[in-house]
């Protein structure tokens, strides 16, 4: 939910207490950023503040590049030049781009759930108990980053079982790494929780976000039934690449013919190219990159969907997953790799994905300006 500047009387003063409600960290972090806009030096006016905090947003976008460098580097080694750059083309999508502009905690998920896979990944390979200390930490910040992240417990649980069963002839070590999967994130949780609690008599803001938005979305609370929230949820997977505010605009032939080849190039094509070499006995795919880079995406959506029949609630939105895409493009960048090689193919691959998302902006402006 955005609050919006022109919002009054009853309907601003339930959206100041669903605000209030919010995971915090993406506030703390920007409140420099708004402050700063408010200093008389910079003009001091809330128009000010608004350009700081998307300039904030454009940082946050840079954070998310150098970490999708750094986790690729992480899987490849010093030859990953060539994934890198498919790797860095999810973030020319205007689904992407627009996400960091906006003033909204979703401009930090995307650098909170990067690095949280590539400490994952660091004490999965290193088997290391300190790097998986500082994972535990992370994950606790997704979480008060956005609950919806909370996907993100299924790499991070089974980064704990890997490393809890490397040390299994020492019950007391094995325990201890469950203990401090358990306990840290719990504890970076737990004040935001308890303030809630204490103050509004609830843990999040999902049963207010309902109230207010229930004579709109759901008035009669009907339930949604599997096969509506199922296609609604193929539709945003197929348009993860356009923002979600744009998805009203009348469907143009040149967007639409772009948008499902960069769906095939990102997602379907990796996928077959997987299912092929399975075929053939020759997967390259090792249990880390299935677990750490592509089950959020699934587990993202799964939980979307049991949320959305569960609840009565549209949670079928494909900001809601987006978090996870950029991982399971990495695993395209290896696909595509173990295929064509890396070397000037992939790279002829990568300079026509970026022509067709630069042209996929070009349709697009027009409908938005």
């Amino acid at each position: 939910m955005v609050c919006r500047p022109n919002q009054t009387g009853r309907a601003m003063n339930f959206c100041g207490l669903y605000e209030s409600f919010q995971p915090p960290l993406y506030y703390v972090l920007a409140a420099p950023a708004y402050l700063l806009g408010r200093t008389p030096v910079f003009g001091g006016s809330p128009d000010r503040a608004v350009t700081s905090m998307r300039l904030f947003g454009v940082l946050l976008l840079v954070v998310a590049i150098v970490l999708t460098l750094l986790l690729v580097r992480e899987i490849v080694g010093r030859s990953s030049w060539a994934v890198s750059a498919f790797a860095l083309l999810v973030f020319l999508l205007p689904g992407t781009i627009v996400r960091f502009v906006i003033i909204a905690n979703a401009s930090l998920e995307i650098p909170m759930a990067l690095a949280l896979t590539w400490m994952l990944w660091r004490a999965w390979t290193r088997d290391s108990a300190r790097v998986f200390v500082v994972s535990a930490v992370l994950f606790g910040f997704c979480i008060l980053t956005k609950v919806t992240l909370g996907p993100l417990l299924v790499p991070y649980a089974w980064t704990c079982v890997i490393l809890a069963w490397r040390r299994r002839a020492t019950i007391h070590r094995a325990l201890v790494m469950v203990g401090v999967a358990v306990v840290v994130p719990s504890a970076v949780v737990s004040p935001w929780l308890d303030f809630n609690r204490r103050h509004y008599d609830q843990w999040t803001a999902n049963a207010l976000a309902r109230r207010i938005q229930a004579p709109a979305l759901n008035p009669t609370n009907r339930p949604f039934p599997w096969g509506q929230i199922t296609r609604d949820m193929i539709h945003q997977l197929a348009h993860f690449s356009t923002p979600q505010e744009w998805l009203t605009l009348p469907d143009q032939a040149l967007p639409l013919f772009l948008r499902w080849v960069l769906l095939v190039i990102f997602g379907v094509a990796p996928l077959v190219i997987v299912l092929v070499r399975a075929a053939r006995h020759r997967p390259r795919a090792d249990a880390r990159q299935w677990v750490l880079l592509v089950s959020p995406l699934p587990s993202a959506v799964g939980f979307l969907l049991v949320e959305a029949n569960a609840q009565r609630w549209d949670f079928i939105l494909a900001r809601y997953f987006l978090f996870a895409v950029p991982a399971f493009v990495v695993f395209a960048g290896l696909r595509w790799r173990d295929v064509i090689g890396q070397d000037g193919r992939l790279l002829a691959l990568v300079l026509g994905t970026a022509a067709l998302a630069l042209t996929f902006w070009a349709a697009l402006a027009p409908q938005v300006a």
